[in-house]
């Protein structure tokens, strides 16, 4: 049977970077007989589902066949998508769930295995609150960590969740790694740490020309926060486009928003759960999972001034008019260009004209 990789995220750990080199590298790729999968119909709603869909199962298993039977049983298989760790803002409690569908989608098909990506609880949650807050929600980091999504027993448990995929696909077949600073400390390491897993020497040599889902600042989401309840869809879309280019966060930068006692005390809640990991899926005898946080991970917010928006508002308007007038000049030269092809095929324009068109084009 075929070797097919299911990556299954998890949230907030580079997988957008990731699809977005695979789809980039897709013919290189096929080269070295890796074939990158379309995510399947229903991949986005089975993160929500509380039981098995078999419709999807069946219509899936179709597509995928259909997909794959142009190639040999030597090629190699990708799929990629974050919703089918389940779903992160019920805290994956229904992995369960997604890992028996994506089993009974693939069994008797592909020699299937998961690659999954881990990261810190605290880190994960800040970064999950800030992409809620980008979407929609207007409401506090205080109100998120009282929320359904991370209060209930087995909320964002690493060990819970590597469980359930390793009941359905084997313990030897369940790929982990961690996504914390440090990891992959060279240029498109984690693309390069993955590459690793697939098999690739392609990937890595993918260039991407910017990164994607870089996050909010501090001062960025909180406007957007205050916003939000305030703006339908569209607005908020808007909003996002708008603040996005004001926000200069990165990936895996802190965000901060645990105070260092708070921090300490949430990692005790996964303690045990994280040290089962290290010790099982990475050999860690000391059942170290994780960096230990740092002092530098809390810095005190101290809140929005007018200075604060003003500075924010003034950088996302003067990018938005760079990017307006980048957008202004683009037009012209398409419009010269049609221009320039017109000429060329009309001899009966004379002298001046061609010269009025130099001229345009060198002003």
């Amino acid at each position: 049977m075929p070797k097919l990789f299911i990556h299954i995220g998890t949230h907030k750990t580079g997988t957008t970077a990731i699809q977005r080199s695979l789809e980039a590298a897709r013919n290189r790729l096929e080269q070295e007989q890796i074939v990158y999968l379309k995510r399947f119909h229903g991949s986005v709603e089975m993160q929500y589902l509380d039981a098995p869909d078999a419709q999807i199962v069946a219509t899936a298993r179709a597509s995928l066949l259909a997909e794959i039977e142009r190639y040999s049983p030597e090629h190699v298989f990708i799929l990629s998508s974050e919703t089918y760790s389940g779903n992160a803002y019920k805290g994956y409690r229904n992995a369960a769930v997604t890992a028996q569908m994506l089993q009974e989608i693939t069994s008797e098909v592909f020699d299937a295995r998961i690659v999954v990506y881990l990261r810190r609880q605290d880190s994960f949650l800040e970064a999950l609150y800030t992409q809620r807050v980008r979407a929609i929600d207007s409401f506090s980091f205080e109100e998120f960590l009282r929320s359904d999504a991370v209060t209930p027993p087995l909320s964002f448990d690493w060990w819970a969740l590597l469980a359930e995929f390793a009941n359905r696909f084997g313990k030897d077949n369940t790929i982990v790694r961690r996504y914390e600073k440090g990891r992959f400390p060279e240029k498109n390491g984690l693309i390069g740490n993955f590459a690793a897993i697939v098999g690739s020497q392609v990937l890595p040599e993918v260039a991407l020309e910017r990164e994607e889902n870089t996050g909010y600042s501090r001062d960025v989401l909180e406007i957007a926060r205050l916003c939000n309840s305030y703006l339908d869809v569209a607005g908020r879309k808007q909003l996002r486009a708008l603040l996005q280019a004001a926000s200069v966060k990165r990936a895996l930068e802190d965000y901060a928003y645990f105070p260092l006692e708070e921090r300490h005390a949430l990692l005790e809640r996964y303690a045990e759960s994280n040290a089962r990991v290290a010790r099982e899926y990475f050999g860690e005898p000391s059942g170290c999972l994780f960096v230990e946080p740092q002092t530098s991970e809390t810095v005190e917010y101290e809140g929005l001034t007018p200075e604060r928006v003003a500075r924010v508002l003034a950088m996302a308007l003067a990018s938005e008019s760079q990017a307006r007038q980048e957008q202004m000049n683009l037009t012209s030269l398409r419009v010269l260009y049609k221009i320039e092809q017109f000429f060329k095929q009309r001899s009966v324009f004379d002298r001046p004209l061609r010269w009025l068109l130099r001229r345009l084009k060198l002003s």
